[in-house]
This record gives structure tokens, sequence and C-alpha cells, in this order.
């Protein structure tokens, strides 16, 4: 198809035929996991449901660092999650901001964040929700009033 379609643009005095671009090929594959950007966000209205919100985006995380020098964190968070104390309260999201710069100290540190950037914590309420696994923590904030997630810190030991 391709041939005739370049030797009839050809005989009709085009220089630099058009390019064929070929159809999409349909696909019977499932399609992926909700990745945090994509999931139906929800208002939430306790630290129940804030805790509850892990479970439904945390794999869209893992999901989103694939091929990324991260995944394997996230991967051992998704695994440990089940087994993981939790606390989640209501704040002010620039209250967390604060506290990532006050631990981690000056300079970038994109290995400890998972998902989002301090900006999405400069203005607004959030949900934090605290998983702990002994010496390993960490911190999921939701949006207080649309439940979109706006930050994962793997917040390191000590």
């Amino acid at each position: 198809m391709k041939w005739c379609l370049l030797v009839l643009a050809l005989a009709c005095g085009a220089s630099d035929p058009a390019p064929v671009v070929p159809a999409p090929v349909q696909s019977s594959a499932p399609a992926p996991a909700a990745t945090p950007a994509t999931a139906d966000p929800r208002p939430i209205a306790s630290d129940a449901e804030a805790i509850a919100r892990v479970d439904e985006v945390f794999p869209g995380v893992v999901n989103g660092l694939e091929g990324d020098s991260r995944h394997a964190v996230a991967v051992r968070w998704l695994e440990a999650l089940p087994d993981a104390s939790r606390a989640a309260s209501r704040g002010r999201c620039s209250e967390l901001g604060a506290r990532f710069t006050d631990t981690m100290g000056p300079g970038a540190h994109a290995e400890a964040v998972l998902f989002g950037d301090l900006d999405a914590l400069a203005a607004g309420d959030c949900w934090t929700v605290w998983i702990s696994l002994g010496f390993q923590t960490l911190a999921v904030a939701f949006d207080a009033e649309s439940g979109a997630l706006r930050f994962v810190w793997d917040v390191p030991e000590g």
C-alpha cells in the first residue's frame, strides 16, 4: 500500500510525497493501573479516609516510577503497606513542606521524593498520612479539599 501511494504521489508531480502514517494498532492488553495524575480524587473527610486513600493511589506512584532509580524504594513501600502502622492528620500543607526542609536540609533531594514537589505544599490544607515500619517512614499528602495526591516522601531514618 505504501509503495502504491508513493508511486501515485510521484506520478502526480509531487517532489516530496507526504509521509504515510500507519493506522494505530489496537491492543487487547488491560489498561494500566491509574496513576496519581489520572486517579479520580474525592474529598477526604476523615483520617480513616486519608489512610484508605493511600492503598488506592500508591500503586500508581509505583507505576509512575518505572525505570526511575526511586522505583525500588516505592516497590518496597508498596509491599510493606499491609504491615505498616499508619496515622493521619489534617493541617497546613506548608507545615509538611517545612518539616521536609528541616529534615533534609538545603539543596535538592529528589531521591527522597516519590511524587510531587515542594511547590505542591506551598498553600492550602493537606491530609498527611504517616506510614511507619520501625525506623522507616513514608509521608503521603493529599489535598484536603479535592483529595488529590500532592506529595510522597520517603523520610530518611533518624
